[in-house]
């Protein structure tokens, strides 16, 4: 794959317009795609190696177990610059929502993002086979996330500036994390104070929990299949982004054009609703871009998310 097929004309179109009262009114920013037929059944691809337990230091970045259980803990990368407070981002792997996938998968975006100035607290979470379900995952990816409060009394983190990241099903994750002030007082993911985030950024990201991606695990997470139809409409509207809308924050949903396992147009769907509901939403196509593509940093624009993350911590 060559760099050049990120071409910098999609970023220059699609946050020119980032700013002022206009940005509701942007047209989403792709390329013409050709149609790619949704998975039916489960993506097989080849899992990252788990982490038994958390090592204790990384070359490039320190571990901190933020919780009791081996799988809460999370690599916090720091930038080399002296420019402090440093703009945060916390960093959420995908994998379908499966216990085979770590944060290894998103280990390389995490560094080559602190090089560039950025706190990048890249976690791990509990997920379907690590006793994940529900809703044990969405608790730890809150615990998770409110434990910049700790990282914030060693190291100077802006806390006014958090932007989560997530590809695939951490895609989902990052945008949930971003719509938490909607979660109503009786659901099970309620809490009434957390750390609040500026906006969300997706990388061929999950923001339906309806869609077929990922075969039946979307369904799974939630436990769909034991609610009748009045808890089920309760729970997608604490859990499933595109259910969450309005969430008053902005969100930037990056797509490759070749994804089969998330096609851009489920990403096109959340984008199309928010601005419906008067959120601030980009949509960005990705010319010739395959689902994996989106986090590789060799192969990536970091530019294109540098300028998302500015503009979501400008408003």
């Amino acid at each position: 794959m060559k760099h050049s097929m990120f071409m910098a004309v999609i970023l220059a179109s699609a946050l020119a317009a980032c700013g002022g009262s206009s940005r509701n009114e942007m047209a989403s920013t792709q390329l013409p795609l050709s149609p790619t037929p949704l998975p039916t059944q489960p993506v097989t691809i080849t899992p990252a190696p788990l982490h038994p337990e958390p090592p204790q230091i990384m070359a490039d970045s320190i571990a901190f177990q933020w919780g009791e259980h081996s799988l809460q803990w999370g690599e916090l990368y720091l930038p080399p610059n002296t420019q402090e407070p440093w703009p945060a981002v916390v960093m959420i792997h995908g994998g379908c929502w499966q216990s085979s996938y770590t944060l290894e998968l998103q280990a390389a975006l995490s560094q080559a993002l602190a090089e560039r100035g950025y706190a990048v607290w890249n976690i791990e979470y509990r997920s379907l086979g690590s006793g994940g379900n529900w809703p044990v995952m969405f608790q730890d990816v809150a615990a998770a996330t409110d434990y910049l409060e700790q990282l914030e009394a060693i190291y100077p983190i802006n806390m006014d500036a958090i932007v989560a990241i997530g590809h695939s099903a951490g895609g989902h994750l990052a945008l949930w994390l971003a719509g938490r002030e909607k979660i109503a007082e009786e659901s099970e993911l309620y809490l009434e104070a957390f750390v609040a985030i500026k906006g969300a950024i997706t990388l061929g990201g999950i923001s339906d929990l309806q869609s077929p991606a990922c075969g039946g695990a979307a369904s799974a997470i939630i436990d769909s299949t034991t609610l009748t139809e009045p808890s089920l409409m309760a729970r997608l509207e604490s859990s499933s982004p595109i259910h969450m809308l309005p969430i008053h924050k902005p969100t930037v949903l990056i797509s490759g054009e070749r994804d089969g396992i998330v096609p851009p147009r489920l990403s096109e769907a959340y984008f199309v609703s928010a601005l419906a509901e008067g959120d601030s939403s980009d949509h960005i196509v990705l010319e010739d871009a395959g689902h994996f593509d989106l986090i590789n940093p060799q192969a990536l624009d970091l530019g294109i998310i540098e300028s998302a993350i500015e503009m979501i911590t400008r408003q």
